[in-house]
Order: C-alpha cells, then structure tokens, then sequence
C-alpha cells in the first residue's frame, strides 16, 4: 500500500546547446507538478498450499492464489515543455488513469516415480487453470489546473482547481486452461532423456465501456475476443560417456499472449516459435567447470511499442550463436 508524490523532472537550460544544464538560480530539489498529483499502489496477494507425500514414489500437490492490483496516477507527466517565445516558462498539461486487476489461479501437480526393468522414471502431470479480470480507465481532466504555463526560476505550481471523469474503460477478461505431462527417463548412467506436452485454451474479450457523467454505461464497443487452442512441447537427452563431461540437447516450442493493442486498438495476434539447443559440460574438481554451446532462436509475430501509447507487430525474428563460459 504505497502513495508517492509524483516529480516531472527538472528543466535543462536549452541555451547551452549539446549540454545539459540546469537554469541560474533552479536547484535540483525544484518541484514542477501540481500538489495534488500522485501515484497510488494497492496491491494485495493471497495464497494457500497444499502438499501431500504419499510415499517416497508418489507426491501431490495444489497451489491456489489470489491477487488484486490497484494503481491510480494524475500527473503533469502529460507535458511539460518550454515555451517558444519565452523559455523562461513552462507549459504544464496533465495525464490520469486507473487500473484495476484481479486474478485468480489454481495449480495441482501429481509426481510419480517407478521403474521399467533398470530404467527410472519420473512422471509429471498437472492441471492450471487461471482467470484475470482487468479494467483501465481513461481519466479526463479539466478545469484551470489542467494545462498551465508557470515560470522556470521559483515556480508557483499551484494554478487552480481540477476535475476528474472518468468515460471510458477498457476491460480485459482472460481465461486459460492447461494440461501438462512430462517424463524424465534414466536408461542407464550415462543416457538420461526427457519429453513433455503441453495444451492450452486461451480464451479472450476485449472490449469499451463508455460511461456518462454518473458513471453509468452508455454503450460498449468490442476490440476483440475468441479462443486458441495449441500445442507445444520439448524433448532432450544427455550423454555423459565420462564422470565429469557430458553432451546435452534440446528442442522446445512455446506460444505466448501478447496482451498488447495496435494503432486500430484492435488486440494482437499471439507470439509463438521454437528454441533449440545443443552442448557439452565438462567440470574438473571444484576449480574448472566448462560449457560449449551452440543455440538457435526462431519468434514469430513479435511486437514492439510504437508511438501514442500503442504497438505494432514487427514480424519474426531469429537468434543464433554460440556461448562459452
């Protein structure tokens, strides 16, 4: 539960070109922002555990949390610049928004292990389920205070009332079921490998609340909505034909919600690839430890912030290279 006073930033002297420094007679410690701004941040997590151990082969758990997030924000952060025809002034205008979030998620997970003939076995299934509810508000600000020119040198940062209204929300609801299995396979010393599956529903809507000057919800307009279904999964192995050296590999795809809008406010298309990855491990005592390995990335449907506040999709993009450490 914190409250802070917000700080826009000290003006640079725009005189002393390729340098910054600050104006004769400004100290450092100068506040620019109206008094009543401020960032508000409630945050509260709950989360209840439960173990059980059967026997040394099989084990149970669940885990359930809960969360709620609050922030609440009115500053000058929404301009503050000198003027043209004087710099010896500033032009403040303001910015506010509130974002509220709540969560809620249950894990459980079954560990088993048991053997086939000399091979040893370590299963892994689980179940998550998990729902967010969000809710971003757009904070319009009148009034004398909104936008303001004050004096650079002994500013006076109170220059009136403002008012509050808030006319639209943007609610984000998410749902996401999965289902995971994974093998951990011991065939003998030397050879160990792994798989392991995946499956998950994403399902979304995205959508406008307009309100009226009471609050109430005059029309709502949708930006997007619908359910994905994937797959994905990873394998590997490991050879350690010595003690202290050993050869590994992997190969692993993912899929991830990009929970980002374009310039049409209109939801992104989800990011998904692939990672493989190949090495050698060698170690000697407590004083040499080596690894050699080769990787290679592939994103695809990747996004990047873009101008007001938005984002755009850049495409794909890959990585590759080697690491020695």
């Amino acid at each position: 539960n914190d409250k802070f006073d917000t700080d826009t930033g000290v003006p640079a002297d725009p005189s002393f070109l390729g340098e910054v420094r600050l104006w004769d007679g400004v100290k450092r410690e100068t506040r620019y922002g109206d008094p009543s701004d401020f960032l508000s941040h409630k945050r509260y997590d709950y989360q209840l555990k439960y173990v059980r151990k059967t026997n040394e082969k099989l084990q149970i758990s669940n885990i359930a949390s809960y969360s709620d997030d609050q922030i609440k924000y009115v500053s000058n952060d929404g301009g503050l610049s000198i003027l043209a025809n004087d710099p010896s002034k500033l032009q403040r205008t303001s910015l506010g928004f509130n974002r509220y979030a709540k969560s809620i998620q249950n894990q459980i997970e079954v560990n088993y292990k048991f053997e086939i003939g000399s091979m040893k076995n370590t299963i892994l299934a689980g179940n998550f389920l998990g729902f967010l509810n969000e809710i971003s508000d757009r904070v319009k600000i009148s009034g004398p205070g909104k936008t303001t020119i004050i004096d650079v040198v002994n500013p006076k940062i109170n220059q009136g009332y403002r008012d509050y209204l808030v006319d639209r929300l943007r609610i984000r609801n998410e749902n996401i079921l999965s289902y995971y299995l994974q093998n951990w396979l011991d065939i003998s010393n030397k050879i160990k490998v792994f798989a392991g599956g995946r499956f998950d529903s994403f399902t979304s809507r995205y959508y406008y609340d307009f309100l009226d000057t009471t609050g109430k919800v005059t029309s709502s307009q949708p930006l997007g909505n619908g359910t994905l279904n994937t797959f994905t999964y990873r394998m590997g192995a490991v050879f350690s034909p010595l003690k202290n050296m050993s050869f590994y590999g992997s190969y692993s795809t993912y899929f991830k919600p990009t929970r980002k809008f374009g310039v049409d406010e209109k939801p992104l298309d989800l990011e998904d690839g692939f990672q493989a990855e190949v090495g050698t491990k060698t170690q000697y005592g407590n004083r040499f430890f080596m690894t050699l390995a080769g990787f290679y990335i592939k994103k695809n449907n990747i996004a990047e912030a873009a101008a007001g506040n938005t984002n755009r999709r850049l495409g794909d993009a890959e990585s590759k290279g080697v690491e020695l450490d």
